[in-house]
């Protein structure tokens, strides 16, 4: 049985370095690894390996697990709802969400009855998905795993952005259309989620300097766009699709409406930072001064706001 004896963070290679080192045999890096695979079922490693390729590690012991997932770049776990000795992973998902939140926990099984029974507990525990046996564990579907979880991780860098730039009584508002970006949520389903009246929720809008609930939903996909370019290395026409625009003339007139950029901008400006204060900060000059090194506004919107001035006429 492989034993874990060791394992360090190789700090000349980076901090991203993870490896287990196994009595007897060599140590696996599993620094490159996007997907781990506490599995035994080889079905499911079988799945996994051709679908993720290099970029899956399997593992073989429960105790090799909290090392290998402080590597940074790990995004997802594939877990069964037994261990190889039979005992219920439950304990484990649970213990995993406080060690690391991110981290996307997707449980494969059959359905067998003792995996169904544990399904309940799992659920409990804060899984995030479940894979069945030969019926959604294509190749397809778990590479999509992958594509959803850099909109997950574009997502939580906008939230914690927003909330250092939008206004405290805006931000619950811009949070819930930022987690809801690629979904059509209804207002009455706002109202519900937040406790209040649409009055108010127009308010804040407007408190804020935007026009509206829709004008707030508008910059929220933005930024999500925005994101999928700037962070995760997506194409404008796959990130306008991603964050809920129709196409990607729709996510170019509204980086121009509401940034007042084109999407060639976002090269030179990836910080999402940069582009949450441009969306959301209530500081006027602060947004006329992030408006002015853009250079993609009309000279009637560089000028707009500036009282003319008139010549000097002798007495």
């Amino acid at each position: 049985m492989w034993e874990l004896t060791e394992w360090r963070r190789c700090a000349s290679e980076g901090p991203n370095v993870a490896r287990i080192t196994r009595g007897g045999g060599p140590a696996i890096d599993v620094a490159g690894s996007v997907v781990l695979g506490l599995l035994h079922d080889l079905r499911a490693i079988a799945r996994c390996r051709a679908a993720f390729g290099p970029r899956f590690a399997l593992l073989e012991r429960t105790s090799e697990l909290l090392p290998a997932i402080r590597s940074r770049t790990v995004e997802i776990l594939f877990l069964e709802p037994l261990d190889r000795c039979g005992n219920p992973t439950a304990p484990l998902v649970r213990r995993l969400r406080r060690v690391r939140r991110g981290l996307r926990v997707v449980v494969w099984m059959d359905l067998s009855a003792r995996n169904v029974d544990e399904l309940a507990s799992l659920g409990n525990a804060g899984l995030d998905k479940v894979l069945i046996c030969d019926t959604n564990d294509d190749v397809i579907s778990l590479r999509q795993l992958l594509r959803e979880g850099s909109l997950h991780r574009v997502v939580a860098r906008a939230i914690e952005a927003s909330g250092r730039v939008a206004q405290a009584h805006l931000f619950p508002l811009v949070k819930f259309l930022l987690e809801h970006a690629n979904e059509r949520v209804r207002v009455c389903e706002i109202e519900t989620a937040l406790g209040v009246g649409r009055r108010t929720l127009s308010r804040w809008a407007k408190d804020a300097g935007l026009r509206g609930i829709r004008a707030v939903r508008v910059r929220s996909r933005l930024l999500v766009a925005i994101g999928l370019v700037c962070c995760e290395s997506h194409a404008p026409e796959e990130a306008a699709l991603r964050a809920g625009f129709s196409s990607v003339a729709h996510l170019r007139g509204a980086l121009d409406r509401h940034a007042h950029a084109r999407t060639r901008d976002l090269a030179t400006r990836p910080h999402l930072g940069h582009w949450c204060k441009r969306l959301f900060s209530s500081n006027r000059l602060e947004a006329r001064r992030d408006h002015s090194d853009g250079g993609s506004r009309s000279t009637a919107e560089r000028t707009r706001g500036f009282t003319r001035i008139r010549p000097l006429t002798p007495a």
